[in-house]
C-alpha cells in the first residue's frame, strides 16, 4: 500500500513517454499487478503458471537457495487458482526459455492483430 502509488506515478510517466515516441502496444511485467490494482489498467491480463518441481528447480537455480527455503518461497506466493480467476489468459512456463519466449510473442502478436 506504501509503495502502490509511487508505482502507478511512475508507471504513467514511462507510459506517457512511450504514447509520445509513438508506441502502441506496452507489456507491464509487475508482481503485485492484480492487488495493486494496474491491472485495471490493462486491456488483457496473462498469468504465467508452471509447474511446481520447475518452479522450486527455478527459484533454488536463480537465488542460490535451499529446496527447504525454495519450498516456503512458494508456499507464500498465491495459488494458481488466483492467477486462473483474475487473469484473461493463463500462459504455462514449461519447457525452455525459447518456447516460452514464443509463446508470449504469438500472444503479443493475437492483441495486435
Amino acid at each position: 500500500a506504501i509503495t502502490h502509488r509511487f508505482i502507478n506515478d511512475e508507471l504513467d510517466r514511462l507510459l506517457r513517454e512511450y504514447a509520445m515516441n509513438g508506441g502502441t502496444l506496452v507489456g507491464i511485467d509487475a508482481v503485485e499487478l492484480i492487488s495493486g490494482g494496474i491491472a485495471k489498467r490493462c486491456a488483457k491480463v496473462y498469468g504465467v503458471l508452471a509447474p511446481r518441481e520447475k518452479r522450486l528447480e527455478r527459484i533454488m537455480a536463480r537465488e542460490g537457495i535451499s529446496r527447504d527455503y525454495a519450498q516456503l518461497r512458494l508456499a507464500a506466493q498465491k495459488p494458481d487458482d488466483y492467477y486462473r480467476e483474475n487473469c484473461d489468459a493463463i500462459l504455462f512456463n514449461n519447457g525452455e526459455l525459447n518456447e516460452f519466449a514464443a509463446l508470449c510473442r504469438a500472444a503479443f502478436e493475437e492483441e495486435i492483430e
